[in-house]
């Protein structure tokens, strides 16, 4: 990837819990099957954490990535 950006599009929290929404670009350095260098990839993920004394313990992703 030549370049990412995370766009956080919701979010919750309750105690030591956060729940996050985030759509996702990417832009590719080579071709990768038909895809061409340089092209955009996007992907929507649901992102829930889990913390313990302030850090991250536990992290679950759900991704949908955009039809390539």
């Amino acid at each position: 990837m030549t370049g990412q950006k995370y766009l956080i599009t919701n979010e919750m929290a309750e105690g030591e819990q956060a729940a996050l929404e985030v759509e996702w670009m990417g832009t590719l350095t080579v071709s990768f099957r038909s895809l061409p260098s340089r092209s955009q990839r996007k992907a929507y993920f649901a992102m829930f954490l889990e913390f313990e004394e302030g850090k991250i313990v536990r992290q679950r992703n759900y991704d949908c990535f955009e039809r390539w």
